[in-house]
């Protein structure tokens, strides 16, 4: 899924410089601004036999490069002496109301 830096996310919350952990409840109005390229779409062998047209369908409206705005919701504290904070295991809440995705040239 990819990492985010650990100073950067500090940087956008300011707390006090002699906090060595800052609780998640600060990082609670981050956004997640991320450059994407969508290159495959997966799915499971019964989904893809049932619904070819829609794993196409899906292929073909999001294949390129896309910018992506959404909530983060970052599920621990942050500590100062780290660098970096994986999103593996992270899941995004990726509906319209709240997510903006816009295609990029």
């Amino acid at each position: 899924m990819g990492t985010l830096d650990v100073a950067s996310l500090i940087d956008e919350i300011n707390p006090p410089s002699t906090w060595p952990v800052i609780p998640q409840e600060l990082a609670s109005g981050l956004n997640l601004d991320a450059d994407l390229e969508f290159d495959a779409v997966e799915a499971d062998d019964e989904y893809a036999a049932n619904e070819p047209a829609d794993l196409e369908l899906a292929k073909q409206t999001y294949d390129g490069k896309w910018r992506m705005v959404i909530p983060l919701a970052l599920h621990t504290n942050l500590s100062r002496d780290d660098t970096q904070l994986s999103l593996d295991r992270y899941e995004f809440e990726l509906d319209a109301r709240l997510a903006n995705l816009t295609r990029q040239p």
